[in-house]
Order: structure tokens, then C-alpha cells, then sequence
């Protein structure tokens, strides 16, 4: 599983980070507002059962797709090791 960095967690950053970790991908949002990323992991938990029912994982259940998706720490982390 490759590593992709989501650097901004408002609806495009979000909408990416579904899509690449439905992809497959492990997926590491940061975001320089404190709390953005908590949020916006809220919010994607709202979505994916929803995604999930109208079969637009992947084949993927909505656990399996949040599972590739984490907070990271920070910038740096975030882009570790990233190839995108």
C-alpha cells in the first residue's frame, strides 16, 4: 500500500483523501488549523456508510476504506515516505 499526503482538510482535501483510500492507499491528512483533520475524519465517517450502501468503495467496506485514513502529526509526517 503506498503512502499518499493530504496537506488541507476542508471538502476538496476530504474528497480526495476518500478517493485515494478507496484507491487502496494509505492516507495521511494534515492540515496547519488545529482540530481541521479530527473534523474532517468526522465528517468522512458521516459519509462512507452511505458510499458503502451505493457501492462506491471499491468493493471495500466503509471500515476498510476509514482504516487507510489517519491524522498525521504533522507536516513532516504527513509527507514521509509519500509518493503523492
Amino acid at each position: 500500500m503506498q503512502k499518499i499526503a493530504i496537506i488541507g482538510s476542508g471538502f476538496i482535501g476530504r474528497a480526495v483523501a476518500i478517493s485515494w483510500a478507496r484507491a487502496g492507499h494509505a492516507v495521511a491528512l494534515w492540515d496547519e488549523k488545529p482540530g481541521a483533520v479530527d473534523e474532517a475524519l468526522r465528517y468522512i465517517d458521516m459519509l462512507l456508510p452511505d458510499l458503502a450502501e451505493n457501492k462506491l468503495l471499491q468493493d471495500a467496506s466503509a471500515g476498510e476504506v476509514r482504516a487507510r485514513m489517519r491524522a498525521a502529526p504533522g507536516l513532516e509526517d504527513a509527507v514521509a515516505g509519500a509518493i503523492y
